[in-house]
């Protein structure tokens, strides 16, 4: 009798131990593995395509922004994309001889009349992707982010 506990006992252990085998394996196994680096990647190129859409688009704001510069202002400026082009019009503006020179002239915020471009700015700045890319340009904290568009807007409503 005690031989048959014992049986009993041993035979629920292996069962028990069986059973938390089948509900541990996961069942994830390579192909479930395959399955999430597949949708990952599509992920990651999804994202990959967005930026390059908005980086496109920067580009061509850029070039046009720095042309109407060159044609207000009588100067070129070297910005290779729109972080650069808003260092260099905060330092400009930063300069009293600079800021006197605009005024007198009529030419403070000359590259931002334009309607259309203006509109083309405030598209980028609402894009989803923007705050990824200004991460990429250096701009990694909230607060530089926010700056930057409050710059931006500011400059679209000439204020």
């Amino acid at each position: 009798m005690c031989k048959n506990i014992m049986l009993k006992f041993l035979a629920f252990i292996l069962m028990t131990n069986v059973n938390a085998q089948v509900i541990n394996s996961g069942g994830g196994g390579p192909e479930r593995d395959n399955q999430i680096d597949k949708e990952a990647k599509e992920v990651i190129l999804k994202r990959e395509k967005k930026l390059n859409i908005l980086k496109e688009k920067m580009k061509v704001w850029v070039k046009g922004a720095k042309g109407r510069w060159e044609t207000c202002h009588g100067e070129s400026i070297e910005a290779k994309n729109i972080v650069d082009l808003y260092l260099v019009i905060v330092l400009k503006e930063a300069t009293n001889v600079f800021m006197e020179k605009c005024k007198r002239a009529n030419k403070t915020n000359c590259i931002f009349q334009d309607k259309k471009e203006n509109e083309n700015l405030r598209n980028i700045l609402q894009d989803e992707m923007l705050d990824e890319y200004l991460t990429g340009k250096g701009l990694k904290n909230k607060k530089s982010k926010e700056d930057f568009k409050k710059f931006y807007y500011k400059k679209i409503k000439g204020k």
